[in-house]
């Protein structure tokens, strides 16, 4: 990949927009997400007598680090994959997406709905004004249905599920950004993504009763975008 002034830029600006969009909405999604799950599940007043302190979702600045650092480098990959274009600009505002997604995955073991879905929507439209409509169709809906027979096998198998439907959703999303035939690679990668976060767990003794699962479709979705730019 060459590092030209264009997508040093490009990626400069996806550094900002993590600092001045996705740090903030790191907190306030999660803040958000939690007060209306306190709401729903509260069985009298008292519960709501004791208000949630914002100032517990705050993030450190080591976090606000690795995530203006994932912004750039997720700027990085869409401009050596589409060039400095409005194709590279979408696909950066979906990776953005992504580092959301995945800080808050790390920090609060949510895949949030309303940020999954309004990128699944954004990617078709976006394939949609970009004429491979059909494509990404198609590739939300195997993305979806593809794991979510795994997962009934594995569940008639165990007796568990292995994998959540928030996961099914962010692969439904990545198929309506990366299309039908991303999709066997995005699987394949994303598990590898999730060998390496047990890794890194297992390295930095962060081992949990959950596996964040955030990283590994971040992962997923950037491998892809570099193998098309290699391959």
């Amino acid at each position: 990949m060459t590092l030209d002034l264009q997508t040093i830029g490009f990626a400069a600006v996806a550094a900002t927009l993590s600092v001045l969009i996705i740090v903030p909405l790191t907190t306030v999604v999660p803040f958000q997400i939690r007060e209306e799950w306190r709401r729903e599940q509260a069985e009298s007043a008292d519960a709501l007598s004791q208000p949630l302190h914002p100032e517990e979702f705050e993030i450190s600045v080591r976090w606000k680090t690795a995530i203006a650092a994932s912004g750039a480098g997720t700027g990085l990959v869409a401009a050596a994959a589409h060039g400095f274009s409005t194709a590279a600009a979408a696909l950066g505002l979906y990776f953005l997406g992504l580092v959301l997604l995945a800080a808050i995955n790390l920090k609060h073991s949510l895949l949030p709905d309303k940020i999954v879905q309004m990128l699944l929507w954004a990617g078709l439209l976006n394939s949609t004004l970009s004429g491979h409509g059909s494509e990404h169709i198609y590739g939300a809906a195997v993305g979806y249905t593809a794991p979510f027979f795994l997962l009934l096998v594995g569940k008639a198998a165990t007796g568990k599920e292995l994998i959540g439907y928030g996961d099914l959703k962010a692969f439904a999303m990545a198929g309506a950004w990366l299309g039908l035939s991303s999709l066997p690679f995005v699987f394949g990668a994303f598990v590898a993504g999730i060998v390496l976060t047990l890794v890194g767990a297992a390295v930095f003794r962060r081992v949990a009763g959950w596996i964040p699962t955030g990283p590994a479709h971040l992962f997923a979705s950037l491998a892809y975008a570099t193998s098309e730019r290699i391959f």
